[in-house]
């Protein structure tokens, strides 16, 4: 590696472990489990998407021991080109039943969707107004687009009403209001603006952006999130 380069990142390495913010996951050396195995300790796991323990029940252990015989370890392309199988399609079917929704897209991660979805919403002419402490990912979605940016207050619903009226006055094409509702960022109230004024001005065309998770048995309160602005999406992380 070219020296002055090794120096920086060195550098950059030992100012983020003076501040404690050098990040050095912990490697599973088994399944993850309730007490999960780490360095040789058995140690109490808290930080896990496995709250129901799903990832080692047997049922589901064995479905995917069944599908690895039938299609192999991996689909051998990337979705829009040859990778797509009749499992993914089942697989979205049933969440957009089990969500009551029009349709569904699956990802491998809340990171990828915020990534690739956000992104695939947005043109340039757009408005998007997100919460100020909206989670990193759905940051870093919006920075892939060409839209303006707009940041509101920390589930201030007035502030956020405030940037809506800026944002009608600049005529833009569409306007999306994006909220992490998984860690109740926002309240309903926020979201419902889109819906507040539809009726007031035709061309006013927004839309609501929510990320946010879902378990085995939570459909969540999709009803009272219905029918906000033109088009409402939300992004969901399914525990297991």
């Amino acid at each position: 590696m070219n020296e002055q380069l090794q120096n920086e990142l060195k550098a950059e390495l030992e100012a983020l472990e003076a501040q404690n913010l050098l990040w050095n996951p912990k490697t599973l050396e088994g399944p993850s489990a309730p007490r999960s195995m780490v360095a040789g300790k058995e140690v109490l796991m808290l930080c896990s998407n496995n709250y129901l323990g799903l990832s080692n029940h047997r049922l589901l252990k064995r479905a995917a021991i069944e599908a690895v015989r039938k299609y192999g370890a991996g689909s051998g392309s990337v979705r829009p080109i040859a990778g797509t199988m009749d499992l993914h399609l089942k697989l979205e079917e049933t969440i957009a039943r089990f969500k009551r929704t029009e349709d569904a897209l699956y990802y491998n991660t809340g990171f990828t969707a915020n990534s690739g979805a956000i992104p695939a919403l947005l043109r340039e002419g757009d408005i998007v107004i997100s919460d100020e402490l909206n989670h990193g990912s759905i940051i870093d979605g919006i920075r892939l687009t060409k839209a303006e940016r707009m940041i509101y207050k920390h589930r201030d619903v007035s502030d956020l009403e405030t940037k809506l009226k800026e944002a009608r006055a600049k005529n833009p094409k569409r306007i999306f209001i994006i909220t992490d509702g998984g860690r109740r960022l926002c309240p309903a109230d926020c979201l419902s603006y889109g819906r507040k004024g539809k009726g007031q001005d035709k061309d006013d065309d927004k839309g609501g952006f929510e990320q946010g998770r879902f378990g085995f048995r939570n459909r969540e309160d999709r009803e009272g999130w219905e029918g906000i602005g033109n088009s409402y999406i939300t992004s969901r992380t399914i525990l297991n």
